[in-house]
């Protein structure tokens, strides 16, 4: 019978959690205008997420991003699109110094 089963068996009997819900959060997820960071933006706009920010280098892809997700969700004025290149520190600088005006703010690291 081989080792293949072994492995092989228990993806196919993973129970995750119910999702709990997102009402009244915040997220702010650099990269969410594609891969990992766009689906996890999308995944909270799904569980109720009050507010979405997309930290983006370029404006026009986030904006796509934000489109996709409002086209899949059904849900518009969640997502909002900020602009932040991580290689340049005046733009993080900025880009925190906004994130530390919204309201509830909390800053992990």
């Amino acid at each position: 019978m081989g080792l293949l089963p072994l492995f092989i068996q228990p993806s196919r009997t993973l129970n995750l959690p119910p999702p709990e819900s997102f009402a009244s959060r915040k997220f702010l997820i650099t990269g969410g205008n594609l891969g990992l960071g766009l689906e996890t933006a999308r995944h909270n706009v799904k569980l109720g997420a009050s507010k979405v920010i997309l930290g983006v280098r370029t404006l026009s892809k986030g904006e796509a991003g934000k489109s996709n997700i409002e086209s899949t969700t059904g849900r518009t004025g969640i997502v909002e699109v900020w602009e932040v290149d991580l290689e340049r520190f005046d733009s993080v600088e900025e880009f925190s110094a906004r994130a530390a005006r919204l309201e509830d703010s909390t800053r992990q690291s």
